[in-house]
């Protein structure tokens, strides 16, 4: 991932000591850039030291357009004890600052694992970055985001199925989950590995993503024309009353990756086309805000 937003891929690795370690990518002159190690991560001025086994992910957490830093530590055994730690990016672009944590909640009260590892990706294709957690029993623990992409929020805990939800996801022990994309189909896949040094693929099939169209309020909709979409996503905004719209472009980790300003548009129905060029395949969610009300589509986007 691209740490510090220069344009090229860092590697942000978690230890076994408990603390988290940076390799960034710079500018060697050849087609290929060099990995050069600068430290622990900090927070508040001080190295973040989480115990043991520190698990960490990077992502826009709060969608305010930096990244933040989630990270789920060993826990004491029987995983008694909160371990899923949230750090806010409260720097700038390129130039990350964090200060102190709070704890990532599940129905009110934090969540507590044994030697998990999370990842962050929106599997249920509603639009929200939901949670996901392997941990030491061999399962993949499952939070499903019933809050907003800004601010999620976590009610229940599911175990990960597959063949049709009739199994459950077993890797036997200290599971760890991935998710990507990994055939390029524009669909989640589940790269996962166990204790016994196995890696495991789960690949996913697309279920009913075709067009879709939610209507927030009964003045707007919004669909995709054409899905999958290849290079670009056009959608089609209808409107019964004039009304002032910016359309954003989401990806499955719930970071934006497009925006769109139409300003003052007119009613009836209006046709917008939105790049993607520089996008991988996957799916991706539309959300147009049109004077405080929301709408929202998805379309999967392939590379030709």
């Amino acid at each position: 991932m691209d740490w510090n937003e220069d344009g090229m891929l860092d590697i942000v690795v978690g230890g076994y000591d408990g603390m988290v370690d940076f390799y960034m990518a710079v500018d060697s002159g050849d087609s290929y850039p060099e990995l050069t190690y600068t430290g622990h991560f900090t927070a508040d001025g001080s190295v973040v030291d989480v115990g043991f086994n520190a698990g960490p992910v990077v992502v826009d957490w709060n969608e305010d357009g930096l990244l933040d830093m989630l990270i789920e530590d060993e826990g004491n055994i029987g995983g008694t004890a909160p371990n899923v730690r949230m750090y806010i990016n409260e720097g700038s672009t390129g130039n990350p600052l964090f200060s102190e944590y709070f704890f990532v909640e599940c129905g009110g009260s934090p969540i507590t694992t044994r030697r998990g590892f999370p990842d962050v990706a929106d599997l249920n294709c509603d639009g929200r970055k939901d949670l996901l957690i392997g941990e030491t029993g061999g399962y993949l623990q499952y939070f499903e985001n019933t809050g907003t992409n800004e601010a999620p929020l976590f009610d229940s805990i599911d175990t990960l199925v597959y063949n049709g939800g009739s199994s459950q996801i077993f890797l036997l022990s200290y599971a760890r989950v991935y998710v990507t994309d990994w055939n390029n189909d524009g669909c989640f896949d589940l790269l996962c590995g166990n204790g016994y040094g196995n890696v495991i693929l789960f690949e996913g099939n697309l279920v009913g993503i075709e067009e879709h169209e939610t209507s927030a309020c009964d003045n707007y909709s919004l669909s995709v024309i054409d899905t999958p979409s290849y290079g670009s996503i056009t959608v089609r905004l209808g409107l019964e009353e004039r009304g002032n719209a910016t359309i954003s472009v989401y990806n499955v980790t719930g970071r934006r990756v497009a925006d769109m300003c139409p300003g003052e548009v007119d009613t009836g129905t209006n046709t917008f086309i939105i790049d993607m060029k520089n996008q991988h395949s996957g799916v991706y969610y539309i959300v147009c805000n049109i004077d405080s009300n929301i709408v929202t589509a998805n379309t999967v986007l392939l590379d030709r």
